[in-house]
């Protein structure tokens, strides 16, 4: 019975603090990632890929996770199906195909668009558009609705704010998920952008990219300036006077 309830409370801990990991962001605490965003290395091949994924460097399967697993049996192998009564795989839940063609197309679509990144929050609405002309106008609530994505078709997206950054989730109908964590450090003038992309895979893939503020090009140089409100010379008097209807005017 003691062990039922310390179960129990243990449980009710753990959903509290996801739900804290998950609650929303007061505006004050939000950063200012409004602008025109430029990566600061566009077409390297050097994107910091977490964790080593295979995937990211477009090789195959790790060598153990490819199908039925070399144990089987009641441990269900190191990532494959195992026997009938295997227990979870390691690597992806019972009935998800493996499908790299999936994932390498959402890593593509993702790719198209990072070079350039341009963002409007605007409290209750936040437009975002991508180097590929893909843009996404999302309020930050957390609820998924019916989106397009350029070159992708329809899906599920979703924004948020949480403690990490600006969270923008798609999900594809091939059970890809795709989510981009929007983030300025404190102190920093640039922009991170973690993507991370899951699904029926071994286990996720994770670039990290930094991005500049985009330099501003003659037009909104000069609007810039506008704003600022232009200062003209003072016209220098002479020393030629009339006298106006008694008045004397310089």
């Amino acid at each position: 019975m003691n062990r039922a309830i310390a179960l129990a409370a243990a449980l009710a801990l753990a959903g509290a603090a996801a739900g804290c990991a998950h609650q929303a962001v007061p505006p004050a605490q939000r950063p200012a990632i409004s602008g025109m965003w430029v990566l600061q290395h566009p077409g390297a091949p050097g994107d910091s890929a977490g964790g080593g994924t295979p995937m990211a460097r477009g090789q195959g399967m790790p060598t153990g996770e490819r199908g039925e697993g070399s144990e089987g049996g009641e441990r269900g192998g190191r990532g494959g199906r195992g026997g009938e009564r295997g227990g979870q795989p390691g690597g992806y839940s019972r009935g998800a195909t493996y499908n790299p063609e999936a994932v390498q197309v959402a890593l593509a679509a993702v790719a198209r668009g990072a070079d350039r990144i341009s963002i409007d929050d605007r409290g209750d609405l936040v437009h975002l558009r991508f180097a590929d002309g893909s843009y996404f106008d999302l309020a930050p609530d957390g609820h998924s609705r019916d989106d397009v994505w350029r070159n992708i078709g329809r899906i599920r997206s979703k924004l948020e704010w949480t403690q990490a950054g600006l969270l923008l989730q798609r999900k594809l109908d091939e059970g890809v998920t795709v989510e981009q964590t929007f983030s300025r450090p404190a102190g920093s003038p640039g922009l991170t952008v973690l993507t991370v992309v899951k699904g029926p895979v071994p286990r996720p893939v994770e670039l990290r990219r930094a991005y500049d503020p985009a330099p501003l090009v003659p037009a909104q140089a000069a609007g810039a300036a506008a704003a600022q409100g232009l200062k003209y010379p003072q016209p220098r008097k002479g020393d030629v006077a009339d006298d106006y209807a008694g008045t004397r005017v310089a």
